[in-house]
């Protein structure tokens, strides 16, 4: 379902078109799945990450990711 909103029945994203869409390194995506900063399923071993997910550090066409600090 190419073009389709976010929700049930919406097209996931790839890592590649993420990096895209975010203007960083596919590495840079894979780090915010690992990290949990970007959620993300797995599909036949591949990561998909919903466009809400990838709408959600994009601002003014450049990337805003806000990345949490966790205290020790």
């Amino acid at each position: 379902m190419r073009g389709a909103a976010s929700g049930p029945g919406a097209r996931l994203l790839t890592v590649r078109e993420v990096a895209a869409r975010l203007s960083v390194r596919t590495a840079t995506v894979y780090s915010l799945c690992s990290r949990g900063l970007l959620r993300f399923i797995r599909v036949s071993g591949a990561l998909r990450i919903d466009p809400s997910e990838a709408r959600k550090g994009q601002g003014n066409g450049k990337a805003t990711l806000t990345l949490r600090i966790v205290l020790r």
